[in-house]
């Protein structure tokens, strides 16, 4: 697989997956080791993309960890997801308040 830098734009229309599928997308590649990948949303900070991230990997509801209506278990696997996440190579940035420039800077190293 080619993954020379370059950007991934995923549009579409309101609730269609688009979130999970980009942050599925970039955590994958971040376990394979494949690449750096930086994360950007307009519309979620990055505490709810954290969020939404482990929810994902233990495969529990996001609304319930907003919440915080985890049984044990569910705790348990949440906890397990947070390890198995933490130290890959995925850069969640605050974007919803940045310029485009100001991203491309960051996206760069600047």
């Amino acid at each position: 697989m080619d993954v020379s830098p370059r950007y991934l734009v995923i549009d579409g229309p309101i609730g269609v997956g688009k979130t999970a599928f980009a942050l599925s997308l970039a955590y994958n590649l971040g376990k394979r080791g494949e690449c750096d990948t930086l994360f950007f949303s307009l519309e979620m900070s990055k505490e709810q993309l954290h969020q939404r991230a482990k929810a994902m990997q233990a495969r529990v509801d996001t609304m319930a960890i907003r919440l915080g209506r985890l049984n044990a278990v569910q705790q348990q696997k949440v906890m397990e997801a947070n390890g198995e996440l933490w130290g890959l190579p995925v850069y969640v940035a605050d974007a919803a308040s940045q310029t485009a420039a100001t991203r491309q800077d960051f996206a760069a190293g600047r």
